[in-house]
């Protein structure tokens, strides 16, 4: 007994001995490390120093193992390998420091570098590395074992976003490495069009892209054995920056510290040298198809989570396509309104002082419109507090601001979320032993810490570093609280929110549900990470890190809180991604990435979000500013018609949508466009001057990022034309085999090969509507009589299928990062749009009633039903037998709810597809 008593004794003994000493042991681990003789490796590289818990190392041995022939990587990934290659290189280095610094990248550039890696390495096993170890102090012990071998392939663009087409794709010499009499040719899918060629170290390749979005980028290592692509994806934001009419760099303030002099613009056309300018922000104007700056609309943007990277920062490009991508500036122009983007030098600042930014671009905008419209303001997230404060604000001062609507987006009045398990694991991996270990690299971590950390975010937030808010989010409230609302004149208070309005939750989750885990496990030691969504009155875990080395945990971090009444990850609200891979697509927002960005840090491809891939940000109640009281979890799920608020109107719907990401709403926005702004939903411009404007941006509506290769799976469009027929659809699907053109507005991917494809969706005029007349740059609209802009306009985003056989599609497939809606089950035996074929029930948008003709050329059963493209929902129109013959049916259509719905039409002979908008 005795001796068992003192074993407890030891254990406990050890177990407090390692926590106190933290990282000694797992110091003593790494080191030791150092002890092995490299010259028994037949490589140039000791990977369990490179990769001391074996991080990505079984995506290489699977490569060589299971006939895989793609994987996809990211530039975060390629510089992590890098970091840790360095360590692992017997004698001189092959790879420099600081790489990222000595590329010299910038976010407006169009030359993108590309890493490539091939390598071969040793990895030791636990028993060969004690043997090795005796070997070299001199035991007799055999050491000349053949360890085993794992080759690396990665490769890598090194820019993932840009903001023009005319790119520049380059291999510099200190970012291409091949093992010396490499067996492998190297060639390049840059997905415009031309299919693979062959590459070379220090070569250099012009592409020209004719659509914005997301550009899957494939480098293929090709042997007599095998050929292996990887991976990674290009974010074309727009094809060029449009010159604007008119910029503004409007100067701020600082409280206390006496008025800056007013803010000035230099006109385009003339060109006028500005003048100096103190730190504050910059605006773009854009004006309507009148070409008369009067009726300006400004667009405020909010937090940057990436505020402190000057490569991957958002700009207000981004801001602008967002916006575009429901065609709202296009709605806007084409009615004679200016619409006017303000981009802030600094997100991370007092919303208070980037709100003296605003006031000064209010009054410079008042000094220099014609005419006596009024000012509307939308602000966007952080923005719409921003604007808020602006504007009540210059009412205290007694000073005319001139606006007439304060449109608040998804604006966090009463706070934002970020998951303090989040919050705590940052700052635990904020150590340089970690740091090292895992090959995080520090910038990375820095990034994290000054969004978290920053005084807006700390204003923000309804948990910063505790359950509770920061002191600065108390003391903006109570201002707000004096402040009150903005009420000079007739303005209009208007929220257009992404949460649910009937208090519909997050989908699968759940209070002290587990949002994020990584465990890594090698030689002698391992290593988890875990993250959860906090308990409701209760103290809880919601974040650890633990490291072993052997039985013995050397690194424990826990992240232990009590916990009050709420929860705020599961609430209505607008949603931000918990996976990386769905987060470059408009990251406008803090958190827009922030769980995203986390799991980027560790490597997204090696964590596991189990399932929980949306976390709530803005919860509805915030968004509308409710008034109502709070006092339980039940009350977050209050509707929005149960809640009191302040706003005058809010434009929301039924389901939750992502955080100020306008694409995801875009009925929402059109209708507030009619009914708040007065104007025809139109392209076409309603003046008697000037151009038509480009047609709408074509938006890709499906939550599928991937699918299986045993697949059928549909896209369609998503904002068609408010003017039937006004627009023909060209797809284009670049991919591992030949390109593939389709002409409709769906298209099929059926039983694709394996491998990462470029979906691009093309809209152009359609020749029907228009007469040409010599130049068809220079077209007639007949329904019009307007000069036509710019024939055409795409956008693409990026499609992963997998083997049948990967683990991605061992449960079926399908969905992809974000959350795959109901099935609206018509993938098999599905043909494409047949126009031949068509129904009359145009035009769009439909009245109550519809009129649906078909034809049977023998008897068979006849099945209508429209299908809800936003949900999947389903409504059964019409199921009978019918004999041969031609026939009219009429449906009451006024139970559809607004929006996108797709009529279908199924016989024995055939099924047709239509689009119907309400």
């Amino acid at each position: 007994m005795r001796h068992v008593f003192s074993a407890i004794l030891f254990l406990i003994s050890i177990n407090v001995f390692a926590q106190n000493a933290d990282f000694a042991e797992l110091k003593r681990a790494y080191d030791r490390l150092d002890s092995v003789d490299q010259s028994k490796l037949k490589s140039e590289y000791f990977l369990n120093k490179a990769f001391f818990f074996g991080q990505n190392l079984d995506r290489y041995r699977n490569l060589a193992t299971t006939g895989a022939d793609f994987f996809k990587t990211d530039k975060k990934e390629w510089y992590s390998m890098v970091q840790g290659l360095r360590k692992g290189k017997k004698g001189s280095m092959h790879f420099e420091d600081d790489l990222k610094q000595k590329l010299k990248l910038s976010n407006d550039q169009s030359v993108i570098p590309i890493g490539v890696l091939q390598l071969v390495g040793n990895w030791l096993n636990e028993k060969e590395l004690k043997t090795n170890i005796s070997g070299k102090k001199g035991s007799k012990k055999n050491i000349n074992i053949d360890y085993e071998e794992i080759e690396l392939l990665n490769a890598s663009i090194l820019l993932d976003k840009v903001y023009t087409g005319n790119l520049e794709f380059t291999f510099p010499k200190r970012t291409f490495h091949l093992e010396k009499k490499s067996k492998y040719k190297i060639s390049a899918n840059f997905a415009d069009g031309q299919g693979f060629i062959d590459i070379s170290e220090g070569g250099s390749y012009a592409v020209q892209y004719r659509s914005p979005g997301e550009k899957a980028i494939g480098i293929k290592f090709t042997s007599d054995e095998r050929e292996i692509t990887s991976y990674s994806i290009l974010n074309v934001v727009t094809l060029e920056k449009e010159t604007p009419d008119m910029i503004f760099e409007p100067k701020g303030k600082r409280k206390g510290l006496g008025s800056f002099a007013s803010g000035y613009s230099m006109d385009v056309q003339t060109g006028a040298a500005p003048p100096e300018v103190l730190p504050g922000g910059f605006a773009l104007l854009f004006n309507g198809c009148d070409q008369v700056f009067d009726r300006p609309v400004i667009i405020v943007e909010g937090f940057d989570i990436k505020q402190s990277d000057p490569i991957n920062r958002s700009t207000i490009h981004d801001l602008r396509e967002n916006v575009r991508d429901a065609v709202v500036e296009e709605f806007l122009t084409s009615n004679g309104f200016d619409v006017i983007y303000l981009e802030f030098d600094d997100t991370f600042d007092d919303i208070r002082n980037n709100a003296e930014v605003l006031k000064d671009l209010i009054r410079d905008v008042n000094l220099r419109k014609t005419g006596s419209h009024p000012i509307s303001v939308i602000g966007a997230s952080m923005g719409g507090l921003v604007a808020r404060y602006a504007l009540t604000d210059m009412e205290r001062d007694g000073e005319t601001h001139n606006v007439n609507r304060y449109i608040s987006f998804d604006a966090p009045h009463l706070g934002a979320n970020a998951p303090l398990g989040l919050q705590k694991l940052v700052n635990d991996v904020n150590d340089i032993t970690i740091r090292q270990i895992f090959n995080i690299a520090q910038d990375d971590i820095d990034d994290l810490l000054d969004a978290n950390n920053s005084i807006s975010a700390k204003q923000m937030l309804l948990m910063h570093n505790s359950p509770n808010p920061n002191q600065a989010y108390i003391n903006l409230q109570n201002e707000f609280n004096v402040l009150g609302w903005p009420s000079q004149g007739n303005i209009r208070n208007i929220a257009i929110i992404n949460g649910s309005n009937n208090g519909t939750g997050q989908t699968n989750i759940n209070p002290e549900d587990k949002i994020l885990d990584v465990n890594y496990s090698a030689v002698l030691v391992s290593a988890f990470a875990s993250v959860f969504s906090n308990a409701v009155n209760a103290n809880d875990r919601v974040s650890k890190l633990e490291i072993f080395t052997g039985p013995i945990p050397t690194t424990v971090k826990y992240g232990d809180y009590n916990f009050g009444a709420f929860n705020y990850d599961v609430v209505p609200g607008g949603w931000v991604p918990n996976q990386a891979a769905s987060a470059s697509v408009y990251n406008l927002g803090l958190s827009g990435g922030y769980a995203a960005e986390v799991m980027n840090i560790f490597n997204s491809s090696l964590v596991n979000s189990n399932g929980r891939d949306i976390l709530g940000f803005v919860p509805t109640f915030s968004a509308i500013a409710s008034t109502s009281p709070r006092l339980s979890q039940s009350d977050l799920f209050r509707s929005v018609a149960a809640s009191s608020t302040p706003f005058d109107i809010i434009y929301s719907q039924e389901q939750n949508s992502r955080h100020i990401n306008f694409g995801e709403i875009t009925q929402l926005w059109w209708n507030l466009l009619l009914n708040e702004f007065g104007i025809a939903l139109t392209t076409v411009c309603t003046s008697t001057v000037s151009q038509m404007p480009r047609p709408s941006t074509p938006r890709i509506d499906t939550d599928f990022y991937y699918l299986c290769e045993d697949e059928r799976r549909v896209f369609w469009v998503q904002n068609p034309s408010d003017i039937a027929n006004l627009y023909d659809y060209r797809w284009t699907v670049y991919g591992p085999g030949a390109t593939d053109f389709i002409e409709g507005e769906t298209m099929t991917m059926r039983y694709p090969a394996p491998g990462i494809y470029t979906l691009e969706l093309k809209s152009h005029f359609n020749d029907d509507r228009i007469r040409i007349d010599g130049d068809p740059n220079n077209a007639i609209d007949l329904t019009q009589g307007l000069v036509s802009g710019p024939p055409s306009f795409a956008h693409t985003r990026y499609v992963t299928v997998y083997a049948s056989s990967s683990s991605q599609c061992s449960s079926s497939g399908g969905g992809g990062p974000i959350p795959e809606r109901s099935d609206i089950s018509f993938e098999d035996n599905f043909d494409d749009l047949d126009k031949s074929n068509t129904s009359a029930v145009y035009p769009n948008p439909i009245e109550d009633n519809i009129y649906v003709n078909f034809t049977l050329k023998s008897e068979g059963e006849v099945n209508i039903k429209v299908i809800e493209a936003a949900s999947g929902r389903t409504l059964s129109l019409f199921k009978e037998t019918m004999t041969k013959g031609s026939y009219t049916r009429s449906f009451d259509t006024s139970g559809l709810t607004k929006g996108l719905h797709l009529l279908m039409i199924e016989t024995s002979e055939y099924r047709r597809v239509h689009k119907l908008i309400k």
